[in-house]
């Protein structure tokens, strides 16, 4: 697997600049903290299963797989192309966990077969899919890529704080009750919309070690 150069600074911090980083932060602080205040106001059937929020992130989750099938495309060394499939599977992995493996969509909830519950088949399935996305990243070195871009703490704290939510409201903690869903979805829309961001970031980077032009593109307003 090629070595991955750290990107010109200049690149990133034209499209992710410190100030843009903090805006992002400050805008879904004021985000929850808005559903939090008026959380008995927000109508329940927007957090339905395979309602409006839960297909929000289906889009939200299809943009980075799309993101990551593009940079794949854009590799030379075919070792590069697994590793990003990886990153293609992980963000299919949530889609298909998103929608309940389909549950409900193209079979019954309570199907059977050869005398196993349905959800025992897709949690096999999503099992093996894990283990596979797990084979791809270490066969193929996702360590290198880390190095050589790491994770924003931004990100890395947003996703720690989030699943902390994510948690008191699945659980309906703190008197939340029925309408702890509503924390529960918009943190996981949070925490999905930064993943997706956090993967343009390594995409710009592998990108542009392939091709410094096609990565210069992919930012929003290009250096002059």
């Amino acid at each position: 697997m090629a070595n991955y150069p750290e990107i010109n600074p200049l690149h990133m911090n034209h499209y992710y600049s410190t100030s843009l980083q903090w805006a992002y932060l400050a805008c879904l602080f004021f985000l929850t903290a808005t559903c939090i205040i008026f959380i008995q106001s927000i109508p329940l059937f927007l957090f339905d299963e395979n309602g409006w929020v839960e297909n929000l992130q289906i889009v939200i989750l299809c943009f980075g797989a799309i993101i990551c099938w593009h940079t794949a495309l854009h590799q030379n060394n075919s070792s590069d192309k697994h590793l990003w499939y990886g990153f293609i599977l992980m963000f299919c992995l949530m889609i298909v966990r998103e929608l309940n493996a389909f549950r409900g969509l193209l079979y019954a909830e309570n199907s059977m077969l050869l005398g196993l519950s349905n959800r025992t088949y897709s949690r096999l399935i999503m099992s093996a899919i894990g283990l596979l996305i797990l084979y791809l990243f270490s066969k193929n070195h996702i360590e290198k890529l880390i190095h050589s871009q790491p994770l924003p703490w931004q990100a890395g704290l947003l996703c720690l704080f989030y699943i902390g939510l994510q948690y008191l409201g699945e659980h309906g903690l703190f008197t939340l009750g029925e309408r702890g869903v509503i924390i529960e979805e918009i943190s996981e829309t949070f925490i999905y919309l930064t993943a997706v961001l956090t993967m343009h970031t390594y995409a710009i980077a592998c990108t542009h070690r392939e091709n410094p032009k096609s990565a210069a593109a992919l930012l929003a307003h290009p250096q002059r």
